[in-house]
């Protein structure tokens, strides 16, 4: 997280103090050891580096048998998923004290599995026809394939608007605050299926795309422990209630 402070905050001098020889060299180096642990965490702008990995689609989906109504040999457990990297953008606007506006975005986020399936005596068969049992031996575009594609891509984007305000223990070794405020979450799913079959010179394209939409409010909040002047351990945790919007293009 790389954070760009613009206003200076000024705090009581007991809440810094000296912490001896390695405190002193992590106070230089160290963010923001102007104040000590009294230091309120504050930022105008953040920026976020973010790694993901989507596991899976969810549900098994079936697609192609070997044979008619054989062994499965193409489904959504077939599919993997690379890691995908994007930034979180954050910012801060001050609307009283310790309180501030905040948005938040990331998105951006890319990910696409394609696998195939061969069989060149032209004996795969496809859930179209359930697995060439209705009408059996299937349809002419879509079975006695000797090649079956799946691909499957998504990607998301987050938005917030929250109401954030911050506390500070009398020790000034905890703070952390509270937010209450909206969130938009919007995935888009895209999968298609391409079948070739040389027997029947016939082949076929089936495209799908579905979005979601989660709209709803939330609440949570972060809390931080001061180890040293400068250096903080927390965590932040957020919870909420969304209604979805789903449908197909």
């Amino acid at each position: 997280s790389v954070d760009f402070p613009i206003r200076g905050l000024l705090v009581c001098d007991h809440c810094g103090g000296h912490h001896g020889l390695l405190g002193d060299v992590l106070g230089l180096v160290g963010p923001y050891p102007d104040g000590g642990c009294g230091a309120v965490r504050w930022y105008d702008i953040s920026l976020d580096y973010m790694l993901l990995k989507r596991d899976n689609i969810g549900r098994t989906t079936n697609f192609t048998s070997q044979g008619i109504d054989g062994p499965i040999v193409l489904s959504t457990d077939d599919l993997a998923f690379n890691e995908s990297s994007s930034f979180r953008f954050s910012g801060l606007f001050q609307i009283g004290p310790g309180s501030s506006a905040e948005f938040v975005y990331y998105g951006l986020f890319w990910y696409e599995s394609t696998v195939s399936v061969t069989d060149p005596n032209g004996n795969l068969f496809s859930a179209f026809s359930n697995f060439g049992t209705l009408p059996f031996n299937g349809f002419a575009e879509t079975d006695q394939s000797d090649l079956q594609t799946l691909r499957y891509t998504s990607k998301f984007d987050n938005f917030e608007a929250n109401f954030r305000q911050r506390w500070v223990a009398p020790s000034a070794r905890y703070q952390g605050s509270w937010l209450i405020g909206a969130r938009y979450f919007k995935l888009d799913e895209q999968m298609s299926l391409f079948t070739n079959s040389t027997t029947n010179q016939a082949n076929a394209f089936y495209d799908t795309d579905i979005f979601n939409s989660l709209t709803g409010l939330q609440v949570g909040g972060d809390i931080w422990f001061c180890l040293l002047p400068g250096l903080r351990l927390g965590g932040e945790a957020k919870m909420g209630v969304y209604g979805n919007n789903d449908g197909r293009n």
